[in-house]
């Protein structure tokens, strides 16, 4: 049977690749940093995935193991297939692994294609993990890397907040979409139920730049109305238009570049809005609105629409209001929204905004702070 190790076993690990994988015939190998994960029962060998409509899948033929064991080591040497979906703050440490488990798969030789398939939020990290390690090999491992290994770009999509009390078992909503790059993929790699495209940075800017933006855009207009989850915050009428209207304006430049058909970008607009309003995940406000200062960033969902858009002079008018909401997000318990409060308070509004977003362009500057004075 075909085998796959699941670096990352958080929501999107276990919520969408492992069911995913597991449907397509594979024996499912997990680790991640938790120790609380990590330590199940041996007994344990499998889980199931709950889904909004009833539905269910059960992940059987499971095996657990520490990223610090050198079973992990052994299993990523004798693997058909392998994903990585850890945070950007746990990459370091995944390169390790990968780099003595390659190491070994070269000392067994096992020259069969091993595709790594890369699910990280950003997609730029397969290329930055690839250069790392192979940089790290010596001239032997180097050319059998070079035969046999790749590292794929992916796009995954699924809201999946954890069940409470069952470390394992998850519940997700009905709806999943998995992107793989398949001009980056050696071999025969099949996984049913996972889409190969031709262009990953296009179904990356979808989803990033309309999905995430209208996620992020909803739950900081939620939090500043007092809601507690993203479903409550959509059933408001005000953010529901303000977020959908913020959404049409983010595919503006997207579809100029990729001359999306207008119809199908309101379908999937109207998709997003569905998924956020479903009450059955709770989709918790404060796990979206965290790191605001992150989400500031120039090349972030918040700030390249509006950017983008100015650019080719189309109106950004929602997408504004939603990044003038972000700077209202004050919560003692996040260190970058009291960081963001205090530079507020000791550089003022406007050279925070440009410190922050990279916005130097002064109407777009007293846009954002009288929206951010009106809300």
């Amino acid at each position: 049977m075909k085998r796959a190790v699941l670096i990352g076993a958080g929501k999107k690990g276990r919520g969408l690749v492992g069911p995913v994988l597991s449907q397509s015939g594979y024996n499912i190998v997990i680790t991640d940093a938790s120790r609380t994960l990590v330590n199940q029962p041996n007994d344990k060998s499998g889980y199931t995935v709950h889904m909004t409509r009833g539905g269910k899948v059960d992940v059987n033929n499971l095996k657990v193991i520490s990223i610090s064991s050198d079973d992990l080591i052994e299993e990523i040497a004798i693997a058909d297939v392998i994903t990585v979906e850890v945070g950007s703050k746990h990459i370091s440490e995944v390169e390790t692994v990968l780099f003595d488990g390659i190491n070994r798969r070269r000392d067994k030789n096992i020259d069969t294609p091993l595709n790594i398939l890369v699910c990280e939020e950003d997609i730029t990290m397969a290329d930055q993990m690839h250069d790392q390690i192979f940089r790290m090999f010596d001239e032997q491992t180097l050319k059998f890397a070079a035969l046999n290994v790749v590292f794929v770009r992916c796009v995954i999509d699924r809201i999946t907040p954890v069940i409470s009390g069952q470390e394992l078992d998850i519940k997700t909503e009905e709806f999943y979409n998995w992107d793989i790059d398949a001009k980056a993929v050696r071999g025969n790699l099949d996984i049913t139920g996972a889409n190969f495209v031709d262009d990953i940075e296009e179904c990356w800017n979808r989803k990033f730049y309309i999905f995430n933006t209208g996620h992020v855009i909803t739950a900081y207009l939620g939090f500043i109305r007092g809601c507690l989850t993203i479903d409550e915050a959509i059933a408001v009428p005000e953010i529901r238009s303000v977020v959908t209207s913020a959404m049409k304006e983010s595919c503006q430049w997207l579809s100029n570049q990729y001359n999306w058909n207008v119809e199908q970008m309101n379908e999937y607009i109207q998709n997003c809005i569905e998924r956020f309003s479903s009450q059955e995940i709770p989709d918790i406000l404060e796990n979206i609105c965290t790191n605001p200062i992150q989400k500031l960033h120039p090349d972030e969902c918040l700030v390249r629409p509006i950017t983008e858009c100015l650019r080719l002079g189309c109106p950004a008018d929602h997408l504004i209001i939603g990044l003038a909401a972000a700077l209202h997000y004050n919560v003692p318990e996040d260190p970058q929204s009291v960081e963001l409060m205090e530079m507020i308070k000791k550089d003022g509004l406007q050279e925070t905004i440009q410190n922050l977003t990279g916005i130097r362009e002064l109407p777009l500057l007293e846009k954002i702070i009288y929206e951010y004075k009106k809300i």
